[in-house]
C-alpha cells in the first residue's frame, strides 16, 4: 500500500469516525460545529465537554487519522450538506478564524451583559 492509498484511507475512516461520534452524541449526522469541537478535544488532547461519548481514546483516534490523512473534514455552512476535506494548512486557517469569531461573540455578549 502506497502513501496516497494510507492516505484516502485514512480520509475515509476520519470522516466516518467524525459523523459516528456526531451520531453517538447528538443522533445528528453532522452536529453544529462539530468539526471545531473535535480538533479543540484534537489539539488539548482530552475529551470534549459537549461530547460526553467522546474519550480519550476517540480523540487518540481523531488525532492519528488527521495527521495520517493531511487534514481534517468540515461542513460549509449552507451549503449542499456535504462534508468537505481541507488540507491541514487550510484547515489551520480556518480553526483560527472560527476562533476568532467565538472570542468575538463572547466579548460582544459580555459587553451586552453590562
Amino acid at each position: 500500500m502506497n502513501r496516497s492509498d494510507r492516505q484516502q484511507g485514512a480520509r475515509y475512516a476520519l470522516r466516518i469516525v467524525m459523523w459516528v461520534l456526531s451520531e453517538w452524541n447528538w443522533a445528528l449526522d453532522w452536529a453544529p460545529d462539530l468539526e471545531y469541537a473535535l480538533w479543540t478535544a484534537v489539539i488539548d488532547g482530552a475529551p470534549v465537554k459537549d461530547y460526553p461519548l467522546v474519550g480519550n481514546v476517540e480523540v487518540l483516534a481523531l488525532r492519528l487519522l488527521a495527521l495520517e490523512a493531511g487534514g481534517w473534514f468540515w461542513m460549509p455552512a449552507g451549503e449542499n450538506d456535504e462534508e468537505q476535506f481541507l488540507e491541514a494548512d487550510d484547515w489551520q486557517d480556518k480553526y483560527v478564524s472560527w476562533l476568532r469569531g467565538q472570542a468575538s461573540e463572547a466579548g460582544a455578549a459580555y459587553v451586552n451583559q453590562e
